[in-house]
């Protein structure tokens, strides 16, 4: 199983392919370089709670408990195709 930092990484790739939004829109949104986005999406920078309440904002969800809550589900249900396999 991913760790917490992992799932919510692949969610937020997963959210901005799904959106038709770019990593540089959602690096802007942050304040980031697209190189500070790239790292914490790759697991070398974990995020901040604070990076993640502008994460969710951005994607239209409430605040990072509502991503973390997302990043949980998608976790549980990967995990459950990976057994079924």
């Amino acid at each position: 199983m991913a760790s917490t930092q992992e799932s919510v990484s692949q969610t937020i790739r997963a959210q901005i392919a799904m959106s038709g939004k770019t990593h540089q829109s959602l690096a802007n949104a942050l304040g980031f370089r697209r190189e500070a986005l790239y790292r914490r999406l790759k697991g070398i920078k974990p995020w901040d709670t604070d990076e993640l309440d502008e994460v969710a904002k951005f994607f239209g969800l409430k605040d990072a408990y509502s991503l973390i809550d997302l990043a949980r589900k998608n976790s549980q249900q990967f995990s459950s195709l990976e057994r079924a396999a």
